[in-house]
């Protein structure tokens, strides 16, 4: 009886420290969830001290994973290997809780993205979408939109990366506190209507992005914005305001990017108001800044401008040298493009929500069918009862009326019967008193 007792007490310890971890545990997940976009990196701190969260429930952990990646992703971590995401969006997906599912989607686009993964990024930022809507996040669904925007973007597929660009702005007017994301999204629409020749549409939206820029504070931004304007300026033949801004940059950027962007235009500048030494002085400049430039784009830009260059103060052979790297640049960079997938896997995705439609149709024609017969029966039933209900009153009718006119002929018959005696006894009397 004693070692029961023990075993018991024993138990009961354990499953009171048991809980009490797990309420522990689940504490700090909200903690870390509260805080994952403002203050990634304590928000990874609570997250490691969760010993074991594979051992969570299965919701719990599946949030893990996504608020981890969500984390990771805000704190610039490299989260090309957090294919967990995967397992957290499938699990969520199945699930009727919208704004995780919502966060699932967006963050294994992020993963997906950060693969270069492009049709299965475009995919999980659709799924992302409606379900942000229905948990009524729309700076998330305006974060998924404007991404799919860079997607077709990068793929030269500009006019939809503008009207997502434009969607994406849509739901971040909808939300306060959303300057940020409203300077990155005008900046992005700007971009793209300068890469179809559209200046003034460009001009419009670069000074709507410096405005935020300048409201929010944002230097590091405001230098990019300046970049952008300077080369619009220097693109509408304004030279004199695009030197101010190009000016500017060149005093306030540490972005070898940057600065051979800067360079570069300055470069044609001075070569448009014909100062070649100026133009020679600022082409050297950027060249100079190649090496430490890794994006393609850029290179395949100022390759071009190189060649362009070079022919025109007659170095056909540096010209040659350049076009060479050009030619190898592009052709990079056509591998990487895969404008056709990316809409079939657009097409793909909404051919699929047109079929789940029409089966959520054909699920509410059927029921509609289900209910129309049930209430027919209802009423077929109803009828029946109410028909056999007065058929029952009329035969019940039937047999009162036979039954009162029995008791009446009965009554008709005993006043004759009575009129016949009162008669006889009246004639009875009168023999008496004769």
């Amino acid at each position: 009886m004693r070692t029961l007792t023990n075993f018991l007490l024993l138990f009961f310890i354990c499953l009171f420290f048991s809980c009490k971890k797990d309420n522990t545990s689940i504490d700090l997940l909200k903690q870390a969830q509260n805080i994952a976009e403002s203050n990634p990196d304590y928000a990874l701190t609570l997250l490691d001290s969760i010993s074991n969260p594979e051992n969570m429930d299965k919701d719990n952990y599946m949030q893990y994973i996504v608020i981890q990646v969500q984390a990771k992703q805000r704190s610039k971590q490299d989260i090309t290997n957090d294919t967990l995401i995967f397992e957290a969006q499938r699990y969520f997906d199945k699930k009727n809780n919208a704004e995780q599912a919502a966060l699932a989607h967006y963050f294994a686009g992020r993963v997906y993205r950060a693969k270069n993964m492009s049709d299965e990024a475009l995919e999980s930022f659709l799924q992302s979408e409606p379900y942000a809507i229905q948990s009524r996040n729309n700076v998330l669904a305006g974060k998924g939109v404007h991404i799919m925007g860079n997607l077709y973007y990068e793929q030269g597929i500009t006019d939809t990366a503008i009207v997502l660009y434009k969607k994406a702005l849509s739901y971040y007017e909808k939300e306060k506190d959303t300057d940020k994301y409203k300077m990155q999204v005008v900046n992005e629409i700007g971009r793209a209507y300068d890469e179809i020749k559209d200046v003034d549409s460009a001009y419009v939206y670069f000074q709507k992005a410096e405005k935020y820029a300048d409201t929010l504070g944002d230097k590091e931004f405001k230098v990019a914005i300046s970049n952008n304007l300077g080369y619009i300026y220097f693109r509408m033949k304004d030279y004199d305001k695009s030197l101010n801004y190009l000016n500017n940059v060149l005093k306030q950027t540490s972005d070898a990017k940057i600065y051979a962007k800067t360079y570069l235009i300055l470069s044609d500048l001075y070569n448009a108001k014909n100062q070649p030494d100026s133009a020679r002085y600022y082409i050297d400049l950027s060249e100079k800044s190649l090496a430490e430039i890794g994006d393609n784009q850029t290179l395949k830009v100022l390759y071009n401008s190189f060649v362009d260059y070079c022919k025109q103060i007659g170095d056909y052979k540096q010209a040659l040298y350049y076009k060479e790297l050009g030619d190898s640049i592009k052709n990079v960079i056509t591998k990487n493009e895969r404008p056709l997938s990316l809409l079939t896997a657009d097409k793909n995705f909404h051919l699929d929500q047109k079929d789940k439609q029409v089966d959520q149709l054909r699920k509410y024609a059927y029921l509609y069918l289900l209910v129309g017969i049930v209430i027919c029966i209802i009423l077929l039933v109803f009828a029946a009862s109410i028909f056999k209900i007065h058929k029952r009153d009329k035969e019940e009718i039937k047999l009162q009326k036979e039954k009162y006119r029995r008791i009446k002929d009965q009554l008709l018959a005993m006043a004759a019967e009575y009129k016949d005696i009162e008669a006889e006894i009246a004639a009875i009397l009168d023999d008496e008193d004769d």
